[in-house]
């Protein structure tokens, strides 16, 4: 090899990747490898880079994981040459997805464009074959409409016949076998004409973005109901049997209270408090409008609630006032309008709440605890607190948080930088098309399973420790 040569060999070697790229190739392989949040690492990256552009691509690149992989064994690109898949895999996306060119001239970079013909023509025969998603990175305004059928009043296949009559054409699938991933693949190509039934809430339906039903019979009637499906989960995952006896802590606007009465079949008891006027007014006509007979609103703070004056609740939901994050635009990067007084503030009534369902209550199962917020604080944060008190309490039942029902139909889940974060679960607008939203679900321990609880719990927290610090 010449001078020259081993010079211009030396002088591409020496440039290096720009830094918004290796950030998020570092951010996908820890993401992947070690199941954290994606969300958690993005928005503790550098704060000068393009948080926002950080979390698109990243969002981009996992949602096309499979295209990606198809399209590297073709390309042979790493075969080819020595360097970081993960990077690989960002420039890639940035390619064919994201901004569609590439610059610089470093390795990786000038690995990816040397492929670039190659990688075209394999995505161009994907596209052809039907086998690339569609990119979910939708802005929140095209989200789809979500239309829960009030189960009281009608059936689900009564519903789903009478919108296939009005011209509408159902989207069919195997709903025990289909892949989650798949799912969101058929609910962001959904034609205008088409609607498909949630994957998890059976009496979930889904439209395309701004379909209108505000003039719709049914909806008019309350037969059916314009409900997010993140806010449906929260009481989809409470579950509480016919003929039990539920709470719901903080009840207004009463989405989630008649959706509980529907699981119910408005056999049993649900208690439905809040204690602000204008807005136990509202709950009281959502009541009666959606023919939720087993409900009792009650008007009065949620802290006088005890087992004396309401015995027997079984079945807990607490979705407190929070900060509403989970509903604003890139609410991680735009979350001035929530101060840290103000978050400090909400946390300490989120916790109150919570722990005054989890103690009051000896007949308790099951809580479920749900926020529309992204912020941990008010989450994962909340989560430990409430747990660490009440089960160190020896006055106290124990309870864990539990993740079974979901299993691999779901993506993001909590933080793991807490104990429990793991178990619980986030509806995010850019993966899920939904809402922000947080669920934990919590179950009472049985007094011989304290141990078998409480122990693994400890371990983890120190493995976590040890790997906190293998990343300083």
């Amino acid at each position: 090899m010449s001078k020259l040569q081993s010079a211009t060999v030396k002088s591409q070697h020496s440039v290096k990747v720009p830094k918004f790229y290796k950030t998020a190739a570092n951010i996908a392989k820890r993401a992947k490898e070690e199941h954290r949040s994606l969300r958690d690492l993005v928005f503790c990256a550098n704060k000068h880079l393009n948080i926002r552009g950080l979390y698109a691509l990243l969002i981009k690149t996992f949602h096309h994981e499979d295209t990606l992989e198809r399209l590297i064994q073709k390309s042979k690109i790493l075969k080819e040459r020595k360097v970081d898949p993960w990077l690989i895999r960002i420039l890639i996306t940035e390619l064919l997805f994201g901004k569609k060119c590439l610059s610089g001239d470093s390795k990786p970079v000038q690995a990816v464009l040397s492929h670039q013909p190659i990688l075209l023509a394999e995505l161009k025969e994907a596209e052809t074959a039907g086998t690339v998603r569609l990119d979910s990175y939708q802005k929140r305004d095209s989200r789809p409409r979500y239309v829960r059928v009030n189960t009281l009043t009608l059936k689900v296949h009564a519903a789903i016949n009478i919108f296939c009559n009005e011209g509408w054409k159902q989207v069919c699938y195997n709903r025990m076998s289909e892949d989650y991933s798949s799912f969101l693949h058929r609910v962001a190509s959904l034609a205008n004409d088409e609607f498909i039934q949630d994957l998890h809430i059976k009496e979930m339906l889904i439209f395309p973005n701004k379909t209108e039903f505000y003039t719709h019979p049914l909806y008019q009637n309350g037969s059916i109901i314009l409900q997010d499906k993140a806010s449906c989960l929260a009481s989809w995952l409470l579950n509480p049997p016919p003929g039990s006896t539920t709470l719901d802590m903080c009840a207004a606007p009463g989405m989630k209270t008649t959706h509980l009465a529907s699981l119910m079949k408005n056999e049993g008891l649900l208690y439905a408090v809040d204690a602000v006027k204008d807005r136990y007014g509202t709950l009281c006509k959502q009541v009666e409008k959606h023919g939720a007979t087993c409900v009792k609103p009650l008007y009065m703070d949620a802290f006088q609630l005890d087992a004396k004056q309401f015995p027997g609740v079984q079945y807990i939901l607490v979705d407190p006032t929070c900060s509403g994050s989970g509903a604003l635009e890139m609410p991680e990067v735009k979350n001035e309008k929530c101060s840290a007084s103000r978050l400090q503030s909400l946390t300490r009534l989120q916790c109150k709440l919570l722990r005054h369902a989890l103690t009051k209550f000896p007949d308790v199962k099951r809580v479920v605890y749900s926020t529309c917020s992204i912020n941990c604080e008010e989450n994962e944060n909340v989560v430990e607190q409430v747990l660490a008190s009440v089960n160190t309490d020896p006055s106290s039942p124990v309870f864990e948080v539990v993740d079974n029902k979901l299993k691999s139909k779901w993506i993001y889940h909590g933080s793991q930088d807490f104990e429990w974060g793991p178990r619980c679960i986030y509806a995010t607008p850019d993966v899920d098309f939904t809402t922000g939203f947080f669920i934990a679900v919590f179950e009472k321990v049985k007094p011989d399973d304290h141990d078998d609880v409480l122990k693994p719990k400890n371990k983890e927290k120190k493995h976590k420790k040890r790997k906190k610090q293998d990343f300083k």
